[in-house]
């Protein structure tokens, strides 16, 4: 994904290993966050059977948006719910998705 914003210019950095702390301290910052996911695990609820026979299994990226300290959900767009604009996902569901891609992150500040 970083390739393609370099490609078009656009300033990131990519890295492995991002923490949800990391992404509200971007977010605070007012940096702009993508991540790679495994949708089913919040899509369809595929939790169990994807991270047993696929551990890495990320296949999807959203854009990170917010945080509702309220909720205790991350708040995302993503491209591939037709309801996806400002979706809140629970804090939990959200970090096994994450942790399918080795919690990637690019931020483009």
């Amino acid at each position: 994904m970083n390739k393609m914003l370099n490609y078009f210019g656009v300033e990131n950095e990519a890295f492995t290993g991002g923490t949800t702390e990391d992404l509200i301290e971007a977010l605070n910052n007012g940096d702009r966050v993508i991540v790679a996911v495994d949708s089913g695990e919040y899509w369809d609820n595929e939790a169990f059977w994807e991270d047993w026979f696929d551990p890495y299994g990320a296949d999807h990226a959203i854009e990170v948006i917010g945080y509702d300290t309220e909720t205790d959900c991350v708040i995302v767009n993503d491209s591939g719910n037709p309801d996806g604009c400002g979706e809140m996902i629970p804090r939990d569901v959200f970090e096994d998705a994450w942790e399918d891609s080795d919690n990637y992150m690019i931020v483009c500040p």
